[in-house]
């Protein structure tokens, strides 16, 4: 998990250097809690859309020890700055303009009303609308309804 934070700070470094001053970051899953948690603080960052992204590392451990088969999370080195529950809480980048959250409405982690509170750490920076994907059968929330889910998208980078 460290090292997946280091990945995606290589990657907005090498985006920063490469192509373009400012960007927008998506993330699902792992990769939505990462890029938010990161994406966050960046000043080369202008929007992030997070779907169905992890909270924080213990409560993601709390969540998998409710399952029959528990998933390990291992914590020795994942910067908990970078959390985000920690991270809404702190400095935004300077060029940050919106946060999108998108959830499955039958995901087995996390619901729209477990995102409320990170919606409400930062008002004026993540959407009010929290997106529920009508997802009956736990799918990859992308595939269940790919032109809505596109459009959705589309409609919140606008500037």
């Amino acid at each position: 998990y460290p090292h997946f934070q280091d990945d995606l700070e290589t990657m907005i470094d090498h985006c920063r250097k490469q192509h373009t001053q400012t960007f927008d970051l998506y993330g699902f899953g792992m990769g939505g809690g990462l890029v938010l948690g990161i994406g966050y603080g960046r000043t080369e960052i202008r929007k992030i859309i997070a779907d169905t992204p992890f909270l924080s590392i213990e409560d993601l451990e709390e969540r998998f020890a409710s399952w029959e088969e528990p998933m390990e999370v291992p914590f020795a080195g994942y910067d908990k700055n970078h959390e985000p529950t920690s991270a809404v809480t702190g400095a935004r980048g300077k060029n940050l303009k919106g946060v999108k959250l998108i959830v499955g409405s039958n995901d087995l982690l996390y619901s729209a009303e477990d995102y409320k509170a990170l919606q409400k750490s930062s008002p004026k920076l993540i959407d009010k609308e929290i997106h529920v994907v009508e997802n009956p059968d736990r799918k990859d929330n992308f595939l269940v309804d790919q032109k809505t889910y596109s459009n959705i998208l589309l409609e919140f980078l606008k500037d």
